[in-house]
């Protein structure tokens, strides 16, 4: 019956006795300095611990930015190199496409074209222009000195007119084998002017080629020997 009593009691005034409890327990707790152990403890292990992490939190993110600032570095480099390499690549095209062209061979073309058109002004050189048929489309000004024929009759095949008699006929058959072959033709012979003054030449006949590689004529240059 006592018993009974004492545990209705308990259950009557549970939260008083808890809050006795909590500041008996508390009490107790001061009067053994367990708080000072406690900071104790928290400044001689904790927080040591958590001054290096902090360290090694500020190293790792000092690293991460020069990482960065590397990273950003090497952009900047490649950008730069690649606006380098447009501005190469655009130089390259334009050498390669000169006037709006397509090809390696227009390059070729138009330097062989403006070369040929300087030669023309050359007096020191026997210069003339074929189809590829072999007919002579136009000549220089030295060509029609040394022959003492006009532009006029010396175009088509009036050229080998001028050839003095002992080398036309091996000029004419060597020319149209070339022409046949599709090759360049070189030689030794002699031209004469209407007076019968013979000049001697070595001559070379030039394939020119259009785009796809067809042959479109021939360039012949002249120069005098002996």
């Amino acid at each position: 019956m006592f018993h009974v009593e004492i545990y209705n009691f308990i259950l009557k005034h549970k939260d008083f006795i808890s809050g006795l409890v909590g500041v008996a327990t508390l009490y107790v707790l001061y009067k053994s300095n367990i708080h000072k152990h406690i900071i104790m403890f928290w400044k001689s292990r904790i927080e040591p611990k958590m001054w290096v992490s902090a360290k090694v939190i500020n190293s790792n993110l000092s690293e991460m930015k020069e990482m960065i600032a590397t990273s950003i570095e090497n952009q900047n480099k490649l950008s730069s190199a690649i606006k380098e390499l447009h501005a190469d690549y655009q130089e390259v095209k334009n050498m390669v496409a000169p006037n709006g062209g397509s090809s390696l061979i227009d390059l070729a073309n138009w330097l062989y074209a403006k070369s040929i058109a300087q030669d023309f002004d050359n007096e020191a050189a026997i210069l003339a222009q074929a189809n590829k048929s072999g007919h002579l489309m136009n000549v220089n000004r030295m060509f029609t000195r040394v022959t003492g024929r006009t532009e006029g009759e010396l175009i088509g095949n009036g050229w080998v007119n001028a050839i003095v008699g002992q080398d036309r006929q091996r000029v004419i058959h060597e020319w149209k084998d070339a022409l046949a072959e599709g090759r360049d033709y070189l030689s030794e012979f002699s031209l004469s002017d209407l007076d019968g003054n013979e000049s001697a030449v070595e001559a070379r006949f030039s394939r020119m080629y259009d785009k796809k590689g067809n042959v479109l004529g021939y360039y012949v240059r002249m120069h005098l020997i002996g």
